[in-house]
C-alpha cells in the first residue's frame, strides 16, 4: 500500500517544492507563514561618486553610506536563523572545537524566495518589525549581514526552488 501511494504521489502529483517553499514562507489558507521583511541590499560593481582609489569611501556618504559601491535595496519576505558551524548549511552542523549549543552570532542563515536573486556580496538588513510583523516607519535597520556564500536549492529536472544564503554579520 505505502509503495502505491509513494508511486502514485510522485507519478501523477509532483510535489512543487518552490510553490510549497513559497507558501511556508508567506502562507497560505489560514496560515500566516514563517517569513519576516528583510532588506536586501544588491551591490552593483560601480564606484560611488565619493569613492577615492586612495583613501576609499566616506562613511558618511548620503549616497553608499560607505559602501563604497552604488547599490538598490528591496523588500523581501525570507526565513532568518541563527547558525550553529561555519558551513553553508551550518544549522545542520555542529562545531567539533565548540561546546554543544554553541551558537555562532556572527553567522545566520537567510532562505529566500527565488525571486530575491540574491548574490555574494550583497547586504540583508533585519528591520523593526511590529507584534504583527509589519514594518515600522521609518524604516529602522537594526542588524546588518553581508552574504558569503549562496547555495541554490533545486528540484524535479533541476528547477530553482529557493536560496540558502551565508550571511557574516556587519556593523549596522
Amino acid at each position: 500500500m505505502a509503495d502505491n501511494f509513494w508511486t502514485q504521489a510522485n507519478v501523477n502529483n509532483p510535489a512543487d517544492l518552490r510553490t510549497e517553499f513559497d507558501h511556508l514562507i508567506d502562507g497560505y489558507g489560514g496560515f500566516d507563514g514563517i517569513g519576516q521583511i528583510l532588506v536586501l541590499r544588491k551591490m552593483s560593481s560601480d564606484f560611488c561618486v565619493c569613492y577615492d582609489t586612495v583613501q576609499g569611501s566616506s562613511s558618511d556618504c548620503k549616497y553608499c553610506n560607505g559602501e563604497s559601491y552604488t547599490w538598490a535595496e528591496t523588500y523581501h519576505r525570507a526565513y532568518f536563523t541563527q547558525t550553529f558551524g561555519r558551513g553553508i548549511t551550518g544549522a545542520r552542523e555542529q562545531s567539533v572545537l565548540e561546546p554543544p549549543g554553541y551558537m555562532d552570532e556572527g553567522k545566520a542563515l537567510v532562505y529566500m524566495k527565488i525571486s530575491a536573486i540574491p548574490k555574494p556580496g550583497d547586504k540583508i538588513f533585519r528591520v523593526r518589525l511590529n507584534d504583527a510583523g509589519s514594518l515600522y516607519y521609518p524604516i529602522e535597520r537594526i542588524e546588518k549581514w553581508k552574504i558569503n556564500a549562496i547555495e541554490d536549492k533545486r528540484y524535479d529536472r533541476a528547477r530553482l526552488a529557493y536560496y540558502i544564503c551565508l550571511c557574516e554579520r556587519e556593523d549596522v
